[in-house]
């Protein structure tokens, strides 16, 4: 009887530490020493990919990461991924790095992920200043598959604070003032 109790017990310490969902993913998994952060990975994924983009000043391949919802919603889209492009223009990239990127938001039903989005937040020195760059990625979203991809991009002077504006389903570039 007391081995049936533990057994029950240990099964139910299991579920609850691994979960029962599916598709649950954790936040942070070692590996050997390092323990590693899954959205800051995430995000630093889809940031390298807008990255290249930018070097290559392509419009078209960062229109391709846009969501349908964004590129549907958002007023003039290409016009402003050309203004997002145009800010590194007549300057020379420095330096990336990670200003605290990495936070992510889950939306699930019967323990299984419906919508999953992270968010990243990163420092681009160029030889013209500081630039912040903040963006939005939906990775999945089960209901409503449309809104899968970038939904907003932030872009401004580091020594800007905040950003104060725009919302979901916008570029937003506040340039250096001369």
């Amino acid at each position: 009887m007391g081995r049936t109790i533990m057994m029950a017990l240990i099964f139910c310490m299991m579920v609850c530490c691994l979960g029962c969902g599916e598709d649950r993913e954790e936040k942070y998994r070692k590996v050997g020493e390092l323990t590693l952060d899954i959205d800051g990975i995430k995000a630093n994924i889809i940031m390298s990919e807008l990255w290249e983009y930018i070097e290559k000043r392509d419009a078209a391949s960062i229109m391709g990461m846009l969501s349908e919802n964004a590129k549907k919603e958002m007023e003039d889209c290409e016009g402003k991924v050309i203004e997002f492009l145009d800010a590194f223009e007549d300057s020379e990239i420095v330096e990336i790095d990670n200003g605290g990127g990495g936070g992510s938001e889950r939306s699930s039903e019967f323990g299984k992920t419906t919508r999953y989005r992270v968010y990243g937040s990163y420092r681009i020195k160029t030889t013209k200043g500081v630039y912040k760059l903040n963006f939005g990625y939906v990775i999945t979203n089960k209901t409503n598959p449309e809104e899968v991809g970038l939904d907003r991009i932030f872009l401004r002077p580091d020594d800007k604070g905040e950003y104060d504006g725009g919302g979901r389903y916008s570029i937003c570039v506040y340039p250096f003032e001369e």
